[in-house]
C-alpha cells in the first residue's frame, strides 16, 4: 500500500469517527452532518480516480 493511500484511509477513518461522535451527540446540527457526510463521500471517491499501481508497471 502506498503511503499516499495510507494517509488517505487514516483520513477517512478520523473522519468517520468524527461523524459518528457528532450524530451520537444530543445537540446534533442535521447541516453539519450532511455537511460531513458529504466530504466523507468525497474522500471516499477519491481512490477510484487514482491510478492503480499495477497499470505504471
Amino acid at each position: 500500500m502506498t503511503e499516499k493511500m495510507y494517509s488517505m484511509l487514516e483520513t477517512l477513518a478520523r473522519r468517520d469517527s468524527r461523524l459518528r461522535r457528532l450524530q451520537a451527540g444530543r445537540t446534533s446540527d442535521p447541516a453539519l452532518i450532511v455537511l460531513r457526510l458529504k466530504a466523507k463521500e468525497t474522500l471516499r471517491n477519491r481512490p477510484q480516480r487514482l491510478p492503480s499501481p499495477m497499470a505504471t508497471a
